[in-house]
């Protein structure tokens, strides 16, 4: 008898169904290095085109509220921000619908709906059109799944490449966002900035289908279970992340327990926070900063887009930068410590 039919073989015996060892094919570790890379890039490139699509609105702001005559100045900041208020509302629907359905079919689906509520964007025909599609593209937003896929096909050691190439894709968009709309806007007129969004997702997502592979081991597992059950017969058989609870309650308990570490856990509220404060000021500078300079010092749509480049390359700073900073404050908090304690103290501490 092969390895391989004694594998089965041990499958069949138990009542739990995982991976054939370390070496299965079926483990998204195991995939081919090329793919697993490949498919990191095509993500990233959907996250960098999403976190484009966040900005890419802002120096054309003026300009849709020109065409659809409004004067109300907080309309250009519901433009630009509206977006924010959806991805709240995203990852908690799609996070839980992926751990019980499968990444694959949740990833189409909201690539899919993000294709066309861009599209709604760019053939709005009222204000409150374009501010409607601009929410829903924030919530059907594909880049929720982006990280946790990357992190499916990468074992813990490989994982932190793959994780900062999927990081460092969100940073394009703010950086390169207000400029590429601005010109578009300057142009072609405000439409393509959803247009050019529109059939860059497509293409992608198009590609995608061909060539996405479900990287979920808990839907892999349940699947193979599955079939373990129609081939023997057997009731019993379950995947090692089964568990005996509802879909209904277990959704439920997904989607409350990010709330529950928001209220409960104060490291994640203050970050949570943090990111927050930042957040705001960086789309209060989004939304003002293009009037001031377009309306104050006449600069046109791409000249106003060009402004933000710096914005972009502060994040990129501090992304390429933070292990450094980060040891840097760690120093000057042992520093504080060791002055504030004393060394003689500490000495006595230790000889006991």
């Amino acid at each position: 008898m092969s390895s391989n039919d004694h594998n089965k073989t041990q499958v069949f015996d138990r009542t739990v169904a995982d991976f054939d060892g370390e070496d299965d094919p079926e483990n998204p570790f195991n995939w081919n290095k090329r793919y697993r890379w490949s498919l990191v890039i095509l993500l990233s490139l959907m996250t960098t085109l999403v976190t484009l699509a966040t900005v890419i609105c802002a120096p054309a702001a003026p300009q849709i509220l020109q065409e659809f005559e409004s004067t109300n100045s907080y309309d250009s900041i519901l433009l630009v921000s509206i977006w924010e208020l959806g991805e709240v509302f995203g990852p908690l629907l799609m996070a839980p619908l992926s751990e019980l359905y499968g990444r694959l079919w949740t990833w189409h689906i909201t690539c899919g709906l993000f294709v066309i509520c861009s599209a709604g964007t760019a053939l709005s025909t009222s204000l409150n059109m374009v501010i409607a599609f601009r929410f829903l593209d924030g919530v059907f937003t594909p880049m929720v799944l982006s990280a946790a896929m990357t992190s499916d096909v990468f074992r813990r050691e490989e994982r932190g490449r793959g994780m900062a190439v999927a990081s460092f894709a969100p940073l394009f968009g703010p950086t390169f966002g207000p400029t590429v709309g601005g010109y578009l806007a300057l142009k072609a007129g405000w439409r393509w900035t959803a247009w050019v969004i529109t059939i860059a997702a497509a293409v992608i997502e198009v590609v995608l289908l061909f060539f996405l592979r479900e990287t979920g081991a808990c839907k892999i597992l349940k699947d193979k279970a599955r079939k373990l059950r129609k081939q023997t017969g057997r009731d019993d058989i379950r995947s090692v992340y089964e568990l005996d609870i509802k879909p209904r309650n277990l959704f439920m308990r997904s989607m409350f327990r990010p709330l529950r570490y928001l209220l409960f856990s104060p490291i994640v509220a203050l970050m949570s926070l943090y990111t927050g404060v930042i957040y705001g000021y960086m789309y209060l500078v989004l939304t003002t900063m293009t009037n001031v300079l377009e309306q104050t010092y006449g600069f046109s749509a791409g000249s106003a887009g060009l402004s933000f480049i710096a914005m972009g390359q502060s994040l990129r700073y501090s992304y390429t930068n933070a292990d450094s900073l980060f040891r840097a404050r760690v120093n000057m908090w042992s520093l504080g410590l060791f002055l504030l304690t004393g060394s003689g103290s500490e000495k006595s501490s230790l000889e006991k």
